[in-house]
């Protein structure tokens, strides 16, 4: 790919019109690729569009296969390559349901009708089946009540649970796998399709993912037997190609499809567990079987870096194929191939100067770029992303990144935007830095450095190092990211005077507590964040979560829920803070935000609060993500500039 001469700087509508590539699938004889291309955005009342494309290996011609008028997604090969199933709404606006399409006639067709959406399809072994997850159906009683408008809602009494099915592909014929208080977060078929591991949880919703097990069923159903519970989060689950052993990964998580931890195998029978990657300054993402049960491939993060490895599991000898600045597709998975270049590994991939595209890794001839659907990048002088190092107070070694300003003629100091990470396990890799809610590269266009410090708690440098900040969030990872700041203060990159910080999510919670503990920020922006962990507590749905991660009951008047909490501390606030949240945003609710708010100007520190009706946890709607850049953009503009008052 040769790069041309950059014209111009990156805009909010280049960020807008970027499209999501995901979810690639290698053919299983290796010669084609399907994927998903989505927009980052939807329409007012619409969802997202999107369609499966596919692209030829030898050529690299790619094009989009599906033509829904919504939502086409999850591709999945069939075993013999001549059928694709996926999950669409083209009936019924964001209700998903099961379709399979032939490659050579292009023709799709259902098979399966389910009540409530579906999704996670995968075919059995032998082809005849297909396997989906869909949630429990209302009642004829509760579909009853709401015709009749008698529709209180009557807290935990009618929950949801997400179940397994199986659909006879041939006839349409479905057939229910799991019952009762059994939440399906992930499974994967045995290799004789006799049977099922399941990830689950015993309450429906995001709340039971963090109360996790990992269990067998039988594919004609039945009762569930336990493989391993840990008090941990799992991810991953795969039976080896003999059927005798569950590999799978493990650490303690923040959100579901963000894995990062070590690496395991279980045996089906016993249940005794091997940690493979045991003291290993690395945070597995993904893993594969080897064809013959000898070993796994695994991706890991390492440091800001991602890195492919194999592991022979006789010897554990680890050897490494790749490892380089860039990522993948954050909640899908790389898919591998034996083709005619050996060992060959599909992949949404992207890096700091290249926006998301199709790629593949050989063996033999290392990387190769497919799809090319982003060319006008090709005319966008981009921020240059370095990888920065410190101490902390502690003596903990913590990285992190550095977008520099794109106008390399400036010279530092620059002024410097902190944004830290939601999670908090998750981490800063080297990407685009290019969404609505990451902002990097807007914020480099207008001549501000941005610095993003993978504090204690993040993925990359071990499980040991990912469960640091538990019982201490806003503490150590707070430490980790002021000293990180001080460095570059010290380097003469950062200028003290004008120094901001922002975040989403978790990095919602530490902008606000970074504003109550210090008054070095002249700037900051809270994005969907928490502000006092007793009510978050008392009114999230995942209540769970706070939980396993402060590890101590909410309700001790002295404990680390109050002490942690940004209200606790308003007192000493005097940093302008915009803040931003979605209006029906379970995850975090929005009475996070409105406290935050309006103790902030009762306390006549300059504030404003921007609530996006109809948005979650995540903001969709095109309207809404151009508001919300350009809300954040000019809050920055207008607090960093050298005279502002």
């Amino acid at each position: 790919m040769a790069d041309t001469v950059a014209r111009r700087f990156i805009t909010i509508d280049d960020v807008l019109e970027l499209r999501i590539v995901s979810d690639v699938q290698f053919a299983p004889a290796g010669d084609r690729i399907a994927f998903v291309v989505a927009d980052g955005f939807k329409p007012h009342d619409e969802p997202a569009q999107s369609r499966i494309w596919l692209v030829n290996v030898a050529s690299g011609e790619s094009r989009a296969f599906t033509g829904g008028p919504r939502s086409d997604k999850e591709p999945r090969w069939s075993p013999d390559g001549r059928r694709i199933a996926f999950t669409s709404d083209r009936i019924e606006k964001g209700k998903h349901q099961l379709f399979v399409i032939d490659v050579a006639a292009g023709e799709a067709r259902r098979v399966a009708e389910a009540p409530t959406k579906v999704s996670q399809p995968s075919w059995s072994p032998d082809g005849k089946s297909l396997a989906f997850v869909a949630a429990d159906a209302a009642t004829d009683a509760e579909r009853r009540r709401k015709e009749e408008h008698d529709d209180a809602d009557v807290a935990d009494s009618s929950p949801k649970f997400d179940r397994l099915f199986v659909s006879d592909v041939a006839t349409g014929t479905v057939r229910q796998i799991t019952h009762g208080n059994c939440h399906v977060w992930e499974y994967d078929w045995s290799p004789d399709g006799s049977r099922f591991v399941l990830l689950t949880g015993p309450r429906p919703g995001d709340d039971g993912w963090f109360d996790a097990e990992l269990s067998i069923v039988a594919a004609d159903g039945g009762e569930p037997r336990r493989l391993a519970k840990t008090g941990k989060q799992f991810a991953a689950p795969r039976w080896s190609p003999d059927g005798k052993q569950v590999a799978y990964i493990s650490c303690t998580w923040s959100d579901p499809g963000l894995v990062g931890g070590g690496l395991f195998v279980v045996d089906a029978d016993s249940g005794s567990i091997d940690n493979l990657t045991a003291g290993q300054p690395l945070s597995v993402s993904w893993l594969l079987w080897k064809a013959d049960g000898s070993g796994l491939f695994f991706m890991a993060h390492e440091s800001g870096g991602v890195s492919l490895s194999e592991i022979d599991l006789r010897r554990r000898a680890v050897n490494r194929l790749f490892g380089d600045a860039f990522t993948f597709s954050e909640r899908s998975q790389p898919k591998f191939v034996a083709g005619r270049d050996g060992d060959s590994f599909a992949v949404a991939r992207e890096d700091a100067q290249h926006p998301r595209d199709v790629w593949i890794f050989s063996r033999r001839n290392g990387w190769r770029q497919l799809a090319r659907l982003h060319t006008e990048f090709d005319e966008i002088q981009l921020g240059r992303v370095e990888d920065v190092a410190w101490q902390s107070r502690d003596g903990r070694k913590i990285q992190g990144l550095l977008i520099r300003p794109a106008d390399t003629s400036l010279q530092s100091p620059f002024p410097l935007v902190v944004q830290v990470h939601g999670g908090p396990a998750n981490i800063w890799p080297h990407r685009l830095f290019a969404t609505w809610h990451d902002w990097g590269q807007l914020l480099a266009a207008r001549g501000t450095a941005v610095f993003l410090p993978n504090f204690r708690g993040s993925f990359g440098a071990g499980t040991e190092f990912t469960e640091a900040n538990l019982g201490d969030m806003g503490g150590g990872d707070f430490l980790d990211i002021m000293t990180g700041v001080d460095h570059l203060v010290a380097a003469g990159l950062a200028d003290p005077a004008r120094l901001g910080i922002c975040g989403w999510s978790y990095g919602g919670f530490m902008t606000a507590w970074a504003v109550t503990q210090t008054d070095r920020f002249r700037a900051a922006v809270m994005g969907a964040g928490i502000s006092n962990w007793l009510s978050f507590h008392g009114t999230a749905e995942i209540h769970s979560w706070d939980n396993l991660f402060w590890r101590e009951s909410p309700f001790l008047s002295n404990g680390r829920y109050a002490r942690f909490s940004p209200i606790s501390h308003v007192t000493q606030a005097r940093t302008p803070v915009l803040i931003v949240h979605g209006g029906n945003d379970c995850c975090v609710p929005v009475g996070q935000s409105q406290e935050f708010f309006r103790a902030l100007r009762d306390h006549d520190v300059p504030t404003e609060l921007v609530i996006y009706p109809r948005e979650g946890h995540g903001i969709q709607e095109k309207n809404h993500q151009r508001d919300l850049q350009t809300r954040v953009l000019g809050w920055f503009d207008r607090w960093l500039a050298r005279d502002a008052t």
